[in-house]
């Protein structure tokens, strides 16, 4: 008997611990006085079923309950997953606990809740204000945090109540400067009853992000529509606008790239999986961010640093969004393309990404270990070449003296070897005077390079957008002489640099679509330049070299 009851045990433990159940509360205060939504999000539909709700008939009321099937497809795969949401309103007030509820073979988490003794005074002045309008249709605004950091991410939460039937219904969104404003997937609608009133309730959440420290204005949406009733009534739904207090980058942060998320991965994908590569031969590599609480746009850009031996092409990351489970993740998908010139052991480095967590408030750092690489000479084999050329001068010279010898006995031969002598002196001549005037025009080409450089290296310094502008042109028309550019969109299509491209539009966001003076980083553009140079550098001239021997 003791064994029975030991394995039951350890059959409702297991079942507990491989829970494929997600449990969320909305709000996570709830009143004795309003409603919440208990949601249900089930992974695996093979163990599906009817969520049994008895043991929620304790401390609670049930006043509905609505189910969701989606389907999704990520990296080829089909996955699926079924959502309840049950409208529950509390019976007593204090912390209450929602009993584990059993769906198909899985069960839920136990989840403790505080019920206050009535509404809170913020939600209460809102539905006064709102009520004072109209009390059939009104609207709610909030949001989870006050005091963000910059680009830290913020719920916004609207709630639009309606008992009516409605016409002619139009819906202008929240509006909010210096600001990303993201919906979060689609909307949740359920049914409420208040003061004896059958609601039906939609709500739309949306994630902030703050582009700059300071105060922050979230202005409500406005929605208006047409009632139909006996005496039709044109009515409007608005809440007030919303005061956020950013916090600049705390001090004690000591990355150089400032990225808040609740959680940020690093990932990496090569195209074939042996350590050992051809000389001269490429490798692609797929490097993966992905953050929970951030989207794919402030992201950073990677620097991948090259190493001896191997030259480095990463190109323009791939970004996408996407919801899951209420959250929003970013990610971008970078190609980075190494091209192995030089044979040994080519060792890629390790990659680290420095980032905030939000949740913890602790600084943390993502990382990716470094690869070694044993690279194979190639089969062709210089020294074989380098002998055959030394042969055949040796003999385009013995071959000539023979020549004369035979035009010694013949006049006529000789006459013409000396035309054609001198014929091949003049020819030296011109070819180096030829030389000497490219010599010299190169060098002030050289000279003039240098000088544009330098504008451009004193506008980066500081920080002048126009002037930065007029060099980068000029040094671009300089770098690229046979590509037509008349403004900074044709640099963009020029590279396949995505940090210099992304320098380049930051430049251009600066100069001609902010109404208001910014803060713009110009030494970013100008190490973003001195590693295009250093990824695709201009030939150099070898100041030494003589001219062709044989000038034809």
């Amino acid at each position: 008997m003791k064994k029975i009851i030991i394995i039951g045990f350890f059959c409702l433990f297991s079942a507990f611990a491989n829970a494929e159940v997600h449990v969320q509360v909305e709000p996570s205060q709830a009143s004795i006085d309003d409603s919440f939504r208990l949601i249900l999000t089930q992974d695996n539909l093979q163990n599906g079923g009817i969520p049994d709700l008895t043991p929620l008939q304790k401390n609670f009321m049930i006043l509905g309950t609505e189910r969701r099937m989606n389907y999704s497809i990520i990296n080829g795969q089909a996955q699926s997953s079924s959502e309840w949401t049950i409208t529950l309103k509390p019976q007593k007030e204090g912390k209450v606990t929602i009993p584990a509820i059993k769906i198909g073979r899985d069960y839920t988490k136990p989840l403790t809740i505080e019920v206050t003794t009535g509404t809170t005074s913020q939600n209460s002045s809102k539905d006064n204000s709102a009520n004072q309008n109209n009390q059939d249709l009104y609207l709610t605004t909030e949001v989870d945090k006050k005091s963000p950091y910059v680009n830290q991410q913020i719920i916004y939460k609207v709630t639009l109540y309606n008992s009516k039937h409605l016409l002619d219904a139009d819906y202008k969104g929240p509006q909010v400067e210096n600001a990303l404003l993201i919906p979060l997937g689609e909307e949740k609608r359920s049914q409420i009853q208040k003061n004896n009133v059958t609601y039906l309730v939609e709500e739309q959440n949306y994630a902030v992000f703050p582009q700059k420290s300071g105060p922050l204005k979230i202005k409500s949406p406005v929605f208006t529509a047409l009632i139909y009733d006996f005496n039709p009534e044109r009515v409007k739904a608005q809440d007030k606008t919303i005061n956020i207090d950013v916090q600049p980058i705390p001090k004690e942060y000591s990355g150089k790239i400032w990225l808040p998320a609740k959680q940020v991965k690093l990932m990496e994908e090569y195209e074939q999986s042996e350590k050992t590569i051809a000389q001269g031969n490429t490798l692609i590599r797929s490097v993966i961010i992905e953050g929970v609480g951030i989207p794919a746009q402030l992201l950073p850009t990677l620097n991948f640093a090259e190493t001896d031996g191997v030259n480095v092409y990463p190109e323009k990351g791939k970004d996408k969004n996407r919801v899951t489970y209420g959250e929003l993740i970013g990610r971008t998908e970078i190609k980075v393309t190494y091209l192995f010139n030089k044979a040994g052991k080519i060792t890629i480095p390790e990659l680290k990404l420095p980032w905030f967590n939000t949740e913890t408030g602790k600084e943390e750092l993502a990382t990716l270990p470094a690869k070694t690489f044993e690279v194979t000479p190639s089969n062709t084999a210089p020294a074989t070449n380098t002998t055959q050329p030394t042969l055949s001068q040796n003999q385009q010279i013995t071959q000539p003296t023979k020549e004369v010898s035979e035009l010694t006995t013949t006049p006529e031969k000789f006459d013409w070897a000396w035309i054609v002598a001198a014929l091949f002196a003049f020819a030296w001549i011109v070819t180096l005077g030829l030389w000497g005037w490219q010599k010299r025009n190169k060098n002030t080409q050289r000279g003039q390079y240098k000088n544009v450089l330098n504008n451009l290296h004193k506008a980066c310094a500081q920080a002048n957008p126009q002037q930065t502008r007029d060099a980068l042109l000029k040094w671009a028309n300089l770098y690229w002489p046979d590509a037509p550019i008349l403004n900074l969109t044709d640099l963009t299509r020029l590279t396949t640099d995505a940090t210099f491209k992304k320098q380049v539009q930051i430049l251009s966001q600066v100069l001609y679509k902010n109404k208001e003076k910014t803060l713009w980083r110009g030494d970013e553009l100008w190490s973003s330049v001195q590693q295009l140079k250093k990824n695709n550098p201009r030939k150099k001239e070898n100041e030494q070299a003589l001219p062709p021997i044989n000038p034809v």
